[in-house]
Formats: structure tokens, sequence, C-alpha cells
């Protein structure tokens, strides 16, 4: 009898713990969290490590093109999944893409950009491609090569050693980039610069 009892009571328990009896399915519609009625406040940083899949893309190309005035920063790999959206990406000024130097390759080729850049070139040839691209897109590059950080904007292109490199693939340099761009938001090429080398 006790058995019978408790039997019962554990499947009345287990039955009425259920939320709901109808199944539940993934709602359709926008992938997009992020609601739009908010902005940003100063300055957003994707540092990548969020999967690569197609969702995550899809949110990434969604999320940087409807932002154009407040700055973002692209780094590590949130660039490769920003590829796809390569050309609308290129013409935004208040991108910032911190990359390595086959990421740059990788973004020349996406947007069909006539100069081709190799591993084997020198330090000048590179500053001469990095000057051309900056003056025809208004994007921002942060490029890691040859143990050398390059920035351009606008045509300037400025470079200074890096004596660390794994503070750029670990999130730091980006992060410092973030926080000098909050602080100086029209100076990006001097705000990108000081954070490297404060």
């Amino acid at each position: 009898m006790k058995k019978c009892l408790i039997l019962l009571l554990l499947l009345i328990f287990i039955l009425s713990g259920c939320a709901t009896y109808k199944p539940q399915y993934k709602t359709t519609g926008s992938l997009n969290p992020y609601p739009k009625n908010k902005e940003i406040e100063h300055v957003f940083y994707l540092i990548g490590d969020a999967g690569k899949n197609t969702e995550t893309q899809v949110l990434y190309e969604e999320f940087i093109t409807t932002n154009t005035t407040k700055p973002i920063i692209i780094a590590r790999d949130a660039v490769d999944l920003s590829f796809n959206s390569a050309h609308k990406i290129i013409n935004q000024a208040n991108i910032i893409l911190v990359m390595s130097f086959s990421q740059l390759q990788k973004l020349f080729q996406a947007v069909h950009y006539p100069i081709v850049v190799t591993h084997s070139m020198t330090n000048l040839r590179l500053v001469e491609a990095i000057h051309k691209f900056s003056l025809t897109y208004p994007i921002n590059l942060v490029v890691f090569h040859n143990q050398q950080l390059f920035a351009s904007a606008n045509g300037q292109v400025i470079s200074t050693p890096l004596t660390n490199p794994t503070e750029l693939w670990r999130g730091a340099v980006p992060a410092k980039i973030a926080t000098w761009c909050t602080f100086f938001p029209n100076k990006k090429i001097e705000a990108i610069i000081t954070s490297i080398i404060a």
C-alpha cells in the first residue's frame, strides 16, 4: 500500500511539474537579440570566440551593417565572420578591423582589391598598399606583420613595433584601442597608436 501511494505521489509530482503539455519549437524571426530601440553608448568591441556558425555570422553582419555611427572594433575570429559582408563593412568609417596579415589578404580578395599582398613583401610595400586602400575606403585597419603593427585611417598609415604579439591575439591590444577610441572618437589613428605605445 505504501509503495502504491509513493508511486501515485511521484506520478502526480512529475505530471504537475510540466510547464506545458504542448511541444516547444524555436520561433522564427530575427536572430538579432539587440533591441532596435536601444543605441550603443560609446564603443562596441567584437572580439570573436563566439563560434563559427551561420547564426553568429548573420548576427554579426546584421549588427555591423546597421550600426554606422558608433565605433565598432572587430578583432580575432570576428574578422573572419565578417568577410561575407566585406563590401558593406569597408565603406563604414566607424569600423576598426584589427587583423593578422592573412586576414588582410582575405579582405583584399573578398572586395576584389587590385593590389595583391604577399608575406614576402617589404614593410614599405605593405604601407603603400594599406595607404591606397585607406584612401579608397573609409574603414580603419590595424594589421600585424613582421613584428610591426600598421594602423591606417583616412590615407594615413603609422607603424610601430609590437614586442609582444600575444597581447594582440589575447585581445588586450583591441581592448586598449576600444578604450582610447572612447576618449578620442574623432582622432582614431592617434587613439590606435597611443593604445599600442601606452
